[in-house]
Parts: C-alpha cells; structure tokens; sequence
C-alpha cells in the first residue's frame, strides 16, 4: 500500500488558523508517498525503494530516484486539476506498485480583521460589510487566506488599497491601512483591497467593503 499526502508548500494562512492550509491556484504543492512494504513480516525502509514521479503523465526525473519520497511542483493555470503518479520498486524490481492523487488550487479570498493598538489582531471575528467605524479611526488589515507567497512582505507581493476611487498610502506591513473618518461628516465609503503576485499570470484576488462613518 502506499498513502499519498499532501500539503501546502507555500500558502498563507493567519495565525491560528485550525484547518488545513489549502493551495491557491498557481501556488505550489508537496506531495509525500508513503509506502507500506513488507517482506518475511519485515517493513522496508522508505528510503530503500525507488521512486518514479509522473505529473499528469509527463515523467519528473529531477524529481525520481532512490529514497526520492516526495515530489513538489507548481500548479498551472493550464491544468485545472493536476494528477500526480509515484511508482515504487524495491532493488530486485520484484516489488512494484503505484500511488496516485489528484489536487486542485483554490481562489485565493480575503478577510478583513480590525488590528486594535491595545488588543491587537482580533481573530475571532472578521469585519462585515457595513461596519461602522469608530470616530477616532480604525486600523483594518486583510488577510488573504491560501495565497501564495505565505510572506506578504515579498517583493513579488503587490497590494494595493482604495477608499473610493482614491490609492491610500498602505502601512508597514502592506496589507494594513488606517483610516479616519472627517470630523464632522457622516456618510458611507468603499474600501477595497488588491493583491496579486508578480510572478504568475493570474494569481490576483481582491475584496470590497462598504464601511459607514
């Protein structure tokens, strides 16, 4: 038998966040084989076998070889699903079998949170659409959940914020903007947040939000 795992090889995901981190789409994945041999009521060591890597039936030779466990590669915006193979031989070649599993990226999506100066990121609860800000301004940061690079700072990250159809100056990290309402006006404003890696093609997500003041 061999079970076939898979995780995120570099995909953001918040601090303690309890799901599985899941792959954005042209983000990358790792995938881990792990063989179940046995012979005379003895287990193989995984590191004595042979393994042959095929991404969606094209061979990843830099990738194969022995003790060679596991296999990372980028997913495409060609391939909407990716299948992934591994054979696996022992050194006699009397041993054979095989693995497969299919992936797929997701859309990368963003979520809101206030970042209080006392408390801190407020996790537990994400800003909705329509939230009120406070008088005194309000520090709003977006987290985009199974984007790739997992490191927002990158230089191949390119985030961008607007209040209406006006660019505001971003903080230091750039996903982070602090805005405050005019004293003395009431009214409603769009704020949105875009972010895209520079060195895909389509990997680019962004989200709105109607803040009243």
């Amino acid at each position: 038998d061999i079970d076939m795992l898979w995780e995120a090889a570099d995909s953001y995901r918040p601090p303690f966040y309890k799901g599985k981190t899941l792959v954005g789409k042209e983000g990358s994945f790792k995938v881990v084989a792990v063989p179940s041999i046995n012979v005379q009521n003895q287990t193989i060591d995984p590191d004595n076998l042979s393994y042959v890597w095929q991404k969606n039936d094209e061979g990843a030779p830099n990738a194969s070889g022995w003790g060679k466990t596991f296999f990372t590669f980028k997913n495409s915006y060609l391939d909407p699903t990716d299948e992934i193979k591994v054979k696996v031989t022992d050194l006699t070649g009397k041993i054979n079998t095989e693995g497969v599993v299919r992936l797929q990226g997701v859309d990368p999506k963003i979520v809101f949170y206030r970042n209080d100066p006392v408390l801190g990121i407020n996790f537990n609860k994400a800003i909705p659409n329509g939230f009120t800000l406070k008088k005194e301004g309000e520090t709003i940061m977006g987290l985009p959940y199974f984007f790739s690079p997992k490191k927002l700072n990158s230089n191949n990250v390119d985030i961008k914020w607007t209040l209406g159809e006006r660019e505001l100056n971003t903080n230091n990290p750039k996903n982070e903007i602090s805005v405050k309402p005019e004293e003395g006006k009431t009214g409603s404003a769009k704020i949105k947040m875009f972010i895209t890696n520079k060195k895909t093609l389509f990997q680019e997500t962004e989200k709105e939000i109607n803040v009243n003041f």
